[in-house]
């Protein structure tokens, strides 16, 4: 168990840093919405994936 979490952790905390940069980069071109959903809402989940990853990784240690 503690194997899976310490190989996903890093995943979703790519993810995250992805999802959050990408759509730092849209709001900062200058568009308010990605498809029907607004830019922040995308930069949120990004933050919401890092700290999971963090709470993961916390959580995986010996």
């Amino acid at each position: 168990m503690l194997k899976t979490l310490n190989s996903i952790g890093p995943l979703i905390a790519n993810a995250g840093l992805v999802v959050a940069l990408v759509s730092g980069v849209i709001r900062l071109m200058g568009y308010a919405y990605i498809g029907t959903y607004e830019t922040i809402s995308f930069f949120v989940l990004g933050l919401g994936l890092m700290v999971a990853a963090c709470a993961i990784k916390l959580y995986g240690k010996d």
